[in-house]
C-alpha cells in the first residue's frame, strides 16, 4: 500500500500513513485537526493532495494498461473449469468417507477382542495366585511346626535358627500371592484364618527369638532376629517390642521420686542405673542395628529409649525441674544433657532422625526454664558484687586472700565463677559472657565515681594553699574547716595504696580468667577468638590506663598535700631576719627536714611496694619542689623589691649604713644566704629519696643561684 499511495506534498497539515492505516475514520481525522488548523487551510491541503492522488492513479492505470487487459481476458471460461472439476472431487470424497467408516469398524472390533484377551490374562493370573496361596500356607505351617508346637525352642534345636529366616521369605511371598489377589474375589473363609494364624504364629517366633537373644546375650540370634525383621519390613515392630517388654519395665523401676529420695547422688545414681541397663541389656542389640545401614526403622535409641525416658522424667520425676536450689538444679540439668548426649553417641548415626533434633527435646529444654537459674546465678554474683561495693574499702579479714580489699577478692571469684564447670551452662554461655563484662564495668564505675569525687574535694581544697600564702586568715579558717570536712569523706593512703595493689591483681588475674572463659566458649563452637578476647580486654584496659593514674595521682597529691603544709614557713624566713640583727645563718630551717618526712614515712609503711613507692615518691618529690619553686621565688622577688625601693628612698652612705649590721652583712643577704642553706639541704635528701634525676630540683638550685653568689662572697676566704 505505501508503494501505491503517493507522499503527501510538502507543507500540508497531515501525513500519508494517516489514511492508509486499517482505523482511519474521517471523524476522527476532522476532530484532531480542528483545534490547530483552519478549515480553510485544511480543504486547500486536502485539494491538493487529491489532486497527487489522481495524478498518481491516472500514471498507475498507464504503466499497468496490458495487464489490466490481459486479466479479463484470462477469466473467460473459468467457471466452466471449476464446475467440470466439481462432480470428481464430490465422487472421491464419498469413497473416503465410506473407507473411514469400515476401518473405524475394524479398530473397535480389535479393541474389544484385545481387552477381553486382558481380562483373560489377568484371571489366569490371578487363578494361579490363588492356587499357589494354598500351597505357600502349607509350606509355612510345616517351617514353624504349627501342628506340634506354637513356638520355636532355639535353645534345643540351633538348626532352626534359620527356619524363621525361611519362614520369612515364604511369608512375603504370601504376601506378594494375597496382593495380586486383592483385586479379585474373595477368599474363602478358611484361607484367610489359616492366614492370620500364620501371622501370628510367624510374630511370635520373632518376638521370642529377640527377646531370648537380648535377655541371654546372644548376638547370634539377635542377628538373626533383627534380619528377618528386616526382611519381613517390620523394622518398628522390633522397636516397639523391645520398648513395651524390655525399656519400660525398667525405667519404670528406677525412674521415681522413691528411687530419686534413696539414691545418695540423686538423678545422676539414677541415670548411672540407666546405663549400665543399656549396656547389659541393650548394646547388642543396637550395635547390630547399626550393620543394617541406609534402614531407618531401627532407631532404638529416639524411638525406644528416648521417649520413655522424656516420658518418666516429665511425669514422674517433674520435681527436677525446681529452681530451688541452683546448685541441686545445676547438677541435675547437667547430668540429663550428659545422659542425652550418651543416647547421641549411641544412636544409629545412618538414621536421619536425632534426639536433639526431635520435638520432645525442646519442650524438655523448656522445662528446665533456664532463664531463671541464671537470674538466681545473677542475683547470688552480681548481688555480692553490688553489695560489698556499698563498703567497697572494707579489708580482706581472709590470711590467704589474694586481694586487699572484700570487694576486689569478690569480683575475681564471680568472674571466675561465671565459667566455673558447677555454675556455668552452655545454653546460658551469652548471658554469663555479658555478666562477666557486666561485673567488671560496674566495679570500674564504682571505683572511678570514688575517685571522681577524691579529686573533685582535691581541686576544692586547692585554693586553701594561695590562701596561706597570701595570709587571708578569714578566709584561711573556713578553708581548713572545709577540708577538715573533706578529709572524713576522703579515703586515706593506705586505702589508695591497697587499691593500687588490687587493680593490678586484677589486670594480673586477667590471662587465667580468659582462659577459662575461652575454654568453654570454644566447647560451643565459637572460633572468632581475637574478637572475644579483645573485647573482654578492653573492659580491664581502662584500669590501667585510667583508674591506676588516677589513684596514683590521688596518692601523690595526698601524700605532697601534707608535706605542703611546711611551705608556708617560707614566707615568715624575711620577718626572721628583717630589723632582728640576727647573726647571719649557718644551718638549715627547721621546716626542712620535715618537708620530706611525710615521703620517708610513706616509704616506710609501703616497704612492700617499693617499685611503686619509689615511682610515687618521685612524684610527690616534683610537685614539692614546684611549690617549693614557687615559694622561694615569690620570697626573693619579694626581697628585691623591698631592697630596691629602700635604695630609691635612702640615698645617702648613712642611711645605707643602717642597713648594715654585723660582719657588714644586709638583712636581705641574710634571708638569701637562709634560703641557699635550705634550698641545698631540700635538694641533697630529695636525690637521696628519688630514684632518678629529677629536672624540678635542679630548677630549684637555678632559682637561688644569684642568692648564691651572695653567700658565696660572705664567707672568709
Amino acid at each position: 500500500m505505501e508503494s501505491v499511495v503517493p507522499a503527501t506534498p510538502p507543507g500540508v497539515c497531515f501525513k500519508r500513513e494517516i489514511f492508509i492505516q486499517d482505523s482511519f475514520s474521517a471523524d476522527v481525522f476532522l476532530q484532531d485537526l480542528w483545534n490547530s488548523v483552519p478549515l480553510e487551510v485544511l480543504r486547500d491541503d486536502l485539494g491538493s493532495y487529491l489532486k497527487v492522488l489522481r495524478s498518481a492513479m491516472i500514471e498507475l492505470i498507464n504503466r499497468d494498461y496490458a495487464d489490466f487487459v490481459n486479466l479479463s481476458g484470462n477469466l473467460v471460461g473459468l467457471d466452466i473449469a471449476i464446475s467440470n472439476l466439481q462432480q470428481p472431487l464430490t465422487s472421491i470424497h464419498a469413497e473416503i468417507l465410506t473407507v473411514k467408516k469400515v476401518l473405524d469398524d475394524a479398530h473397535s472390533t480389535l479393541l474389544i477382542n484385545l481387552s477381553e484377551r486382558q481380562c483373560l490374562r489377568e484371571q489366569k493370573l490371578l487363578l494361579e495366585c490363588l492356587m499357589k496361596i494354598p500351597t505357600s500356607l502349607d509350606n509355612l505351617e510345616k517351617l514353624l511346626s504349627l501342628a506340634k508346637s506354637e513356638t520355636i525352642i532355639l535353645e534345643e534345636d540351633r538348626s532352626k535358627g534359620n527356619v524363621i529366616g525361611r519362614a520369612a521369605n515364604e511369608y512375603n511371598q504370601l504376601q506378594h500371592l494375597l496382593l495380586k489377589c486383592s483385586s479379585g474375589p474373595l477368599m474363602i473363609a478358611d484361607l484367610q484364618k489359616r492366614t492370620a494364624d500364620v501371622k501370628s504364629s510367624l510374630m511370635k517366633c520373632l518376638e521370642h527369638t529377640l527377646l531370648h537373644g537380648i535377655e541371654c546375650r546372644k548376638r547370634d540370634f539377635l542377628q538373626k532376629a533383627l534380619h528377618t525383621f528386616v526382611t519381613l519390613d517390620q523394622c518398628k515392630l522390633a522397636v516397639h517390642l523391645v520398648r513395651i517388654h524390655l525399656v519400660h519395665p525398667a525405667f519404670e523401676k528406677i525412674l521415681n521420686n522413691s528411687s530419686l529420695r534413696k539414691d545418695p547422688q540423686d538423678l545422676y545414681g539414677l541415670l548411672n542405673k540407666l546405663k549400665d541397663f543399656i549396656k547389659q541389656k541393650l548394646k547388642d542389640v543396637i550395635e547390630i542395628s547399626r550393620s543394617f545401614e541406609g534402614l531407618q526403622g531401627f532407631a532404638f535409641v529416639v524411638d525406644c529409649l528416648w521417649p520413655e525416658f522424656y516420658g518418666f522424667l516429665v511425669s514422674d520425676l517433674d520435681c527436677i525441674f525446681a529452681q530451688g536450689n541452683p546448685d541441686l538444679f545445676h547438677k541435675r540439668y547437667k547430668c540429663t544433657m550428659e545422659f542425652i548426649d550418651y543416647l547421641e553417641d549411641s544412636s544409629n548415626r545412618s538414621c536421619n532422625r536425632s534426639v536433639k533434633n526431635d520435638p520432645m527435646f525442646y519442650s524438655l529444654m523448656r522445662r528446665w526454664n533456664l532463664p531463671v537459674y541464671f537470674q538466681m546465678r545473677f542475683q547470688e554474683l552480681a548481688g555480692t558484687l553490688e553489695k560489698s561495693l556499698i563498703t567497697p574499702f572494707n579489708e580482706s579479714s581472709a590470711e590467704k586472700s589474694r586481694s586487699n580489699f572484700q570487694t576486689t577478692e569478690v569480683l575475681l571469684n564471680a568472674l571466675v565463677s561465671c565459667f566455673d564447670q558447677n555454675i556455668y551452662l552452655p545454653p546460658l554461655a551469652h548471658r554469663f559472657w555479658k555478666l562477666s563484662l557486666q561485673m567488671i564495668a560496674r566495679y570500674k564505675q564504682k571505683i572511678s565515681q570514688i575517685l571522681f569525687e577524691q579529686f573533685k574535694g582535691t581541686e576544692t581544697s586547692n585554693p586553701a594553699t594561695s590562701l596561706v600564702q597570701s595570709g587571708s586568715t578569714a578566709r584561711l579558717t573556713e578553708m581548713d574547716v572545709l577540708g577538715t570536712q573533706q578529709h572524713q569523706a576522703k579515703f586515706t593512703q593506705h586505702q589508695l595504696v591497697l587499691l593500687d595493689s588490687d587493680i593490678r591483681l586484677i589486670i594480673a588475674e586477667f590471662p587465667m580468667i580468659w582462659g577459662v572463659a575461652w575454654k568453654q566458649l570454644f566447647l560451643l563452637g565459637i572460633q572468632n577468638h581475637k574478637a572475644l578476647e579483645s573485647a573482654f580486654q578492653s573492659c580491664v584496659a581502662d584500669l590501667e590506663s585510667v583508674i591506676l593514674p588516677k589513684i596514683s595521682q590521688l596518692i601523690i597529691s595526698d601524700v605532697e598535700r601534707n608535706c605542703a603544709t611546711r611551705l608556708k614557713q617560707v614566707a615568715d624566713i624575711p620577718r626572721l631576719y628583717r630589723r632582728t640583727n640576727k647573726d647571719a645563718p649557718t644551718k638549715a630551717s627547721s621546716y626542712v627536714s620535715h618537708l620530706l618526712a611525710g615521703i620517708k614515712d610513706f616509704r616506710a609503711l609501703h616497704v612492700n611496694h617499693s617499685e611503686l613507692v619509689s615511682k610515687w615518691s618521685d612524684g610527690v618529690i616534683k610537685a614539692l619542689s614546684v611549690q617549693y619553686f614557687a615559694a622561694v621565688s615569690d620570697v626573693l622577688t619579694s626581697v628585691q623589691k623591698t631592697e630596691e625601693s629602700l635604695k630609691r628612698l635612702r640615698k645617702d652612705r648613712s642611711a645605707s649604713a643602717l642597713m648594715t649590721l654585723g660582719n657588714g652583712i644586709s638583712d636581705d643577704d641574710k634571708i638569701r644566704i637562709q634560703l641557699v642553706i635550705d634550698v641545698d639541704l631540700f635538694v641533697e635528701e630529695a636525690r637521696s629519696l628519688s630514684s632518678q634525676p629529677l629536672s624540678e630540683l635542679q630548677a630549684l638550685l637555678d632559682a637561688v643561684e644569684h642568692a648564691r653568689q651572695v653567700y658565696l662572697r660572705q664567707i672568709p676566704a
